[in-house]
């Protein structure tokens, strides 16, 4: 009884310690989708900013 115990005990620390590795790995990854997130962002705003002023641009070269 008393080694089934142990053995079972050793098993939820294993366990355990996967799932502390498998948080930090969600971790990384949440922070990765964050910064793709800002990049993103960052680009669609610039392309909205290139529309305005391409359309800025091609009234002045109409007027």
């Amino acid at each position: 009884m008393i080694k089934f115990n142990l053995e079972k005990a050793d098993n939820n620390e294993k366990v355990a310690r996967m799932h502390r590795e498998n948080a930090k790995c969600l971790e990384g990854l949440k922070a990765h989708v964050e910064r793709l997130e800002r990049k993103r962002k960052a680009a669609e705003q610039r392309a909205m900013w290139q529309a305005d002023h391409i359309s800025k641009l091609t009234k002045e070269i109409e007027e």
